[in-house]
């Protein structure tokens, strides 16, 4: 095992997994994955692989502040992760400056020190980790300024960008160009050529990536890329350093690795019934997810996708899974559950009354021993029907315990929080 820096890219709001991934629960949290007796997310499977495979990493996760929540709470208070939180979204480039300078400028690394940087959402076997090993020792050996993983394709899939490489000696080829998202027959000729998955798996130094960030926008502090996040080319990694670097070296990897963005991959990977489902023992070939309290039942399916929750309800073909998306995005933004380390939020109900007022009610659950101080008035009063279990419920002037049958009004602008001392559940009413 060795040493080295990780920069884990956890930011998209992809709908892809509809109604389960919105803006914010994008697909590397999703606790769907079988682990032994339990379930885990991608985040926290990655995480683990990364703990058996390499000593003491440094870990950055760059995020958005929206998911910044959820990241604590998939990983907990690990000492040896670091959140950045991007001002607003600008694609992976700006992402990863601000990542590298935070390794520097706050964490003390070396210029001359590598980083590996990879998404949070990798399914993949232990070869892949052995892999970004070699990634990392090959960019210390400076062999080239930029080195990428070029994975082996399964078949032509216009879902990636595709890498061209000469044909080196050993595991590492000079990278000759890239080709993104071609259309299928395109990808047949560039993989009967040769060309290689684009895994978006990079390593290089670290002051080597915030030389090329001074030459585009004149700084490379924390602080001034922090400061002006906003003013930074929103475009990809990819076209904004991998296209115009003139050093880079491709690693050849052919282990296990599988991009989980659709349900029909998906489910190969996730126990078939999970959540309130009643099905039948001839359901052929079908996959079943419901997080609402009320039960699926299925009956005779045959490769359909059910998924259920406060979002929405899939029904679908798993063949016909990677056209969801345009369709998912027909649906509503407005997001009706929330998740957090405290508790959940579901969204029951929204009104409109004829004064003007459109109050929203709210299902909560705030986990024993856990405290809700996200809570707000800013913009009018709320009313909490507690429900089970017992807690306190705090604002500037004083604390007040909580009960089962208990209900409380809190005035406009007042700040306040509520603790659990055993689960605590509860109707909120914002007006």
């Amino acid at each position: 095992m060795i040493y080295l820096n990780i920069i884990l890219l956890s930011g998209g709001c992809g709908k892809r997994l509809w109604p389960l991934s919105n803006d914010v629960r994008s697909k590397q949290f999703l606790k769907l994955l079988k682990h032994g007796e339990k379930s885990e997310s991608m985040i926290e499977r990655v995480f683990r692989q990364i703990s058996c495979s390499f000593s003491d990493p440094r870990i950055v996760i760059a995020t958005g502040k929206a998911q910044a929540e959820l990241v604590k709470c998939r990983l907990g208070s690990r000492t040896d992760t670091h959140i950045v939180c991007e001002p607003d979204r600008r694609n992976t480039y700006p992402a990863i400056a601000l990542s590298c300078a935070f390794l520097i400028d706050r964490l003390g690394a070396s210029p001359d020190e590598p980083v590996i940087v990879l998404p949070a959402d990798q399914f993949a076997g232990s070869d892949y980790f052995t892999a970004l090993g070699k990634m990392y020792s090959a960019s210390a050996d400076g062999i080239a300024d930029l080195i990428l993983m070029g994975i082996e394709p399964s078949e032509p899939s216009s879902k990636f960008g595709y890498i061209l490489s000469e044909k080196g000696v050993g595991s590492f080829s000079n990278v000759i160009g890239f080709r993104e998202k071609p259309d299928e027959l395109s990808a047949y000729r560039l993989i009967s050529e040769g060309a290689k998955v684009n895994g978006g798996v990079f390593a290089f130094k670290l002051g080597w990536m915030l030389e090329r960030v001074y030459e585009s926008c004149g700084f490379s502090s924390f602080d001034n890329l922090y400061n002006n996040y906003s003013t930074l080319n929103p475009v990809s990694f990819d076209c904004e350093i991998a296209e115009n670097c003139k050093s880079a070296a491709m690693l050849y990897f052919n282990g296990k690795w599988k991009d989980l963005g659709t349900w029909n991959s998906l489910s190969e990977e996730i126990p078939t019934s999970s959540g309130n489902v009643i099905s039948s023992d001839d359901n052929l070939n079908s996959t079943f997810i419901n997080e609402l309290d009320i039960p699926i039942i299925a009956l005779g399916t045959s490769n359909l996708i059910i998924a259920a929750s406060s979002d929405g309800i899939l029904v679908a073909d798993k063949s016909k899974s990677q056209q969801l998306k345009s369709y998912a995005d027909l649906c509503p933004s407005e997001l009706r559950f929330q998740e957090s380390c405290w508790g959940t939020r579901k969204t029951i109900e929204s009104y409109s009354s004829a004064d003007g007022l459109k109050p929203v009610c709210y299902s909560v659950c705030v986990f024993s021993g856990c405290t809700a101080d996200s809570l707000s008035c800013d913009s009018g009063s709320k009313l909490y029907v507690f429900t089970k279990g017992s807690g306190q419920l705090i604002t500037d002037s004083g604390t007040r315990s909580v009960l089962q049958g208990d209900f409380i009004s809190v005035e406009a602008k007042t700040r306040h929080s509520i603790t659990a001392f055993s689960e605590l559940k509860f109707i909120e009413v914002d007006f």
